[in-house]
């Protein structure tokens, strides 16, 4: 058994089913393991491409996605994509190949030193040595994408190890790890500051706004009665999704950041974006992250609490503690209720059937029934008509198109793109092409930031 099959029974083990990847020598026995493996390879056109689709199937399933690029140039060329993924906090790992172990520092054939390359732009980068434990590799790659703050993680894959023979038998899984695990002591002190304050806002980071962390973060504003505002936009407080959100911000006297980094989206804390008065609390996964917070904030007594724990399951746990305890007063709730949560903005019921137009740079929605336009882009939110059906995915780039597909998203609607500048979400068609194979039945709406919309339910992986 070849090093290269071990790796492809691994990704088999661990519910695999489609990598994207772009073709050169030095990963070919990967793809030649993958035959018959049941793994499709989905190829691109560039190893960029299958970095970002990666990331996109990551996010929109919550799995790891899997991108497979060839050593050197076509690994440096993947090197970019990376960061929007770890920005973005989307699971996924990147594969490629790489000079043989043997010829290291001879002058190999694309030598290139890959894993501390991407280092700065993942949150675990390595290089196999082992034919033998490949699985192991993959085993771990998947802990590290899934737990705390999702991330991308980096394997390079030597050629020689891919193609050395071993006898041991494949069939590690990835273990389960939730991450570091919050305090009830801590998580009651944070319930009982939040009820003390007269004017407090949660700010959950972008991983707590999709799949079951997103669902906890429903469930702890539901059980505790604050305000809880979900930011994944690189525009931060200037995101116009958010609405009146930065008015609000100013006046808040506790902030909860929950899985949300004190970075330039929140001004780094400084006023008048948020108070000088204000409390901060952070929850988060990562060390590093609150030590920054503490670098950042200077004044330890306006840092009120920096507790390390899996954000997710401190919002659970949270939620299930503050049943027991006095609900906080709905009327700063009711302040800013006009505030897109991280519920998504409400839309109503109304399916009608529409098209979508530009006339002199500005968006049109046309009621196909009536065959007029419906609204345009100034008044879009206000008529709040519903955009697609409620499962469709939504993938725009940034600029005033983001701003076109927050207006048009309903409850049930996923929005395909996040933090790191998703210009792949075009109509070049990574992101939005990457929702099709996903889940064939939903609509998929790519905007483009030359004006262009296209709808398209594209073929699954058998058309």
């Amino acid at each position: 058994m070849r090093g290269a099959d071990i790796l492809i029974q691994a990704l088999s083990n661990a519910g695999v089913q489609r990598m994207f990847s772009l073709s050169g020598n030095q990963i070919m026995p990967v793809y030649d393991a993958a035959i018959g493996s049941g793994i499709d390879i989905l190829h691109v056109r560039h190893e960029a491409a299958a970095v970002h689709m990666a990331d996109a199937w990551g996010r929109l399933t919550e799995q790891p996605g899997i991108a497979l690029v060839t050593a050197g140039p076509g690994f440096a060329n993947a090197i970019s994509a990376l960061y929007t993924a770890q920005i973005s906090e989307s699971p996924m790992v990147l594969m490629s190949g790489h000079a043989p172990l043997k010829l290291l520092g001879k002058g190999a054939f694309q030598e290139m030193p890959q894993a501390a390359m991407a280092a700065p732009v993942v949150k675990a980068s390595w290089t196999a040595e082992d034919p033998a434990t490949l699985d192991q590799d993959i085993a771990r790659a998947f802990q590290i994408a899934t737990s705390g703050r999702p991330g991308p993680v980096y394997i390079a894959l030597p050629n020689d190890v891919l193609d050395g023979k071993t006898d041991r038998a494949s069939g590690a899984l990835p273990p389960s790890d939730e991450g570091p695990k919050a305090s009830d002591a801590d998580l009651d002190r944070v319930l009982s500051m939040l009820t003390a304050a007269k004017r407090p806002i949660v700010i959950a980071g972008p991983a707590l706004m999709r799949g079951p962390r997103g669902q906890a973060v429903k469930l702890l504003e539901r059980e505790i009665g604050a305000p809880v505002v979900g930011m994944e936009s690189p525009r931060g407080i200037n995101d116009p999704s958010l609405g009146t959100f930065s008015e609000v911000l100013a006046q808040a006297d506790l902030i909860v950041l929950l899985g949300k980094k004190l970075d330039y989206t929140l001004r780094m804390g400084a006023s008048p974006v948020i108070s000088a008065s204000c409390k901060l609390i952070q929850i988060d996964a990562d060390g590093h992250v609150l030590d920054q917070t503490r670098h950042v904030i200077g004044d330890s007594a306006r840092l009120a609490a920096a507790i390390q724990g899996e954000p997710a399951a401190a919002a659970r746990r949270m939620a299930e503690l503050g049943g027991k305890q006095q609900r906080l007063a709905s009327g700063w709730l009711g302040e800013v209720s006009g505030i897109p949560s991280i519920r998504s903005i409400a839309f109503s019921d109304d399916s009608r059937q529409m098209a979508i137009a530009f006339s002199s740079g500005h968006l049109q929605l046309w009621d196909l029934q009536k065959f007029r336009p419906v609204s345009t882009i100034e008044n879009c939110s206000a008529s709040r008509v519903t955009f697609g059906s409620d499962h469709s995915v939504i993938a725009a780039g940034l600029g005033h198109v983001r701003v076109y597909r927050d207006n048009l998203k309903s409850e049930e609607t996923i929005a395909a793109d996040g933090m790191g500048d998703p210009m792949w979400l075009g109509l070049s068609g990574d992101g939005g092409t990457l929702a099709a194979f996903v889940d064939e039945e939903r609509d998929v709406w790519v905007f483009d930031l030359d004006g262009m919309m296209l709808k398209h339910k594209l073929p699954g992986p058998q058309g």
